[in-house]
């Protein structure tokens, strides 16, 4: 991928609507091809970064190759997590966010309003740095909160 591919690459993930499966497929499929293993890293990350990209279609792409997801595995995990919060809160997902560990998703939820009191104690408790455990903790404190 040269830097005219590297600009194709960027327009196509920022067009508006859903990548299609055999489109990510020829993707990674060139992607293997590519003899500079920086370049290739930086596509991968840019394509599961991308809000195109559906939560079945991330998935399959952490399974398609191992060895070429391994570095990823963080990224992948933190952008599942991060699109799945955005559309629920439940107490799964909340144990998964906490044991990724994960200060930047967990962050985003402090003085979430979808979240339960319970939840809250837990990311006060758990949290992954004494920073939001402590900004977690003055909003469960905080009576206004819970009505």
């Amino acid at each position: 991928m040269a830097t005219s591919q590297l600009e194709t690459l960027t327009a196509w993930l920022a067009a508006p609507g859903a990548i299609e499966d055999a489109q990510i497929e020829a993707f990674l499929a060139r992607v293997r091809e590519q003899p500079d293993a920086k370049l290739a890293a930086s596509a991968i990350a840019a394509l599961i970064a991308s809000p195109r990209l559906g939560l079945a279609q991330l998935e399959r792409i952490a399974r398609s190759d191992r060895a070429l997801m391994l570095r990823h595995q963080p990224l992948i995990q933190r952008t599942y997590l991060t699109r799945r919060l955005e559309a629920e809160v439940s107490d799964e997902l909340l144990e998964q966010v906490l044991v990724l560990e994960d200060a930047s998703i967990q962050t985003k939820l402090v003085r979430d309003a979808r979240l339960t009191r319970k939840q809250a104690e837990q990311l006060a408790k758990r949290g992954a740095n004494p920073t939001l455990r402590a900004n977690a903790g003055a909003w469960v404190k905080d009576k206004k909160a819970w009505g």
